[in-house]
């Protein structure tokens, strides 16, 4: 039997800062999802191309419209670009991309520092080519409130000395209003077959999501459940980074047991900041 794992990590945020979970700009429409899939790399940074990707994507954003969700953004290969996860700051136009909808999933390469593409679309001299890093990132200071990272080892829990709330700095990703990150501690896997309509992990993700799970039980049974379907007997380990908001030193929200059908309310309260901190939780768990 394997163990599952948790680990918690807690952090506070500097005592004058303003905190605001749903920063003034969230549109009216709070259940928007956006996908965004790539198999063609181009040999682009040595990586190789992908079958299953824009297949796993799809059903997630399928199945998240039967349940009434808005599908806003689709976009693949290279229309995918990674300026569309980049803060405006680096260059990016996350603003009117990825933290313009409420859910993101993206399906593609990934590691320890980011997830990559087969474009470059890099707005700034000194960027990652290719890739989105965690630390040209800032996610939530619009819409977006959930974010799975479906690629190999962006999760990854130690990474040559560095852990993973180091690498997706609390200070850049959290500090505004994203709540939780879904993604892999080990190397991911992507079944081909998902392309030609067989059910995929997105689809039952967003099944057991809509069957009220909360998203850590979510997505370790999607996982599991996907697996499964294809008779892989590898180990695989997939892992949740989600905020948690205390209150005097209270646990009040804990966002890795929120259902997004039924999302947690983003306290007004969060702008006094008397009293109130952030700090972080890391599950990870094997399948």
């Amino acid at each position: 039997m394997r163990i599952s794992i948790t680990v918690w990590i807690s952090m506070l945020l500097i005592s004058t800062m303003i905190l605001s979970v749903r920063a003034g700009a969230d549109d009216t429409n709070e259940r928007e999802v956006g996908g965004w899939s790539i198999e063609k790399y181009h040999g682009s940074n040595g990586l190789w191309g992908l079958t299953g990707p824009h297949g796993n994507v799809d059903q997630f954003c399928s199945e998240m419209k039967k349940y009434g969700w808005t599908e806003a953004i689709r976009l693949k290969d290279d229309l995918a670009w990674e300026s569309d996860f980049e803060d405006s700051s680096r260059g990016g136009n996350d603003n009117v991309w990825v933290d313009n909808v409420d859910f993101v999933y993206f399906d593609g390469h990934g590691g320890a520092y980011g997830i990559y593409f087969g474009t470059d679309h890099d707005s700034v001299g000194n960027g990652e080519h290719y890739m989105a890093a965690s630390d040209e990132i800032k996610w939530g200071d619009k819409d977006v409130e959930w974010v799975v990272l479906d690629s190999c080892e962006v999760l990854e829990y130690n990474y040559n000395g560095k852990y993973v709330w180091e690498r997706w700095s609390p200070a850049v990703t959290f500090k505004v209003g994203l709540h939780s990150i879904l993604g892999w501690d080990s190397p991911a896997v992507d079944y081909s077959y998902w392309d030609y309509g067989v059910k995929s992990r997105g689809a039952y993700l967003a099944e057991y999501i809509h069957q009220g799970y909360s998203l850590v039980d979510a997505w370790r049974k999607a996982n599991r459940d996907a697996k499964q379907d294809a008779g892989d007997y590898s180990t695989y380990t997939a892992a949740i980074y989600s905020a948690k908001v205390f209150k005097n030193q209270n646990l009040m929200i804990d966002y890795s047991q929120e259902n997004p059908e039924e999302p947690y309310r983003d306290p007004p309260w969060y702008e006094n900041n008397w009293g109130w901190t952030v700090s972080y939780t890391y599950i990870r768990f094997d399948i």
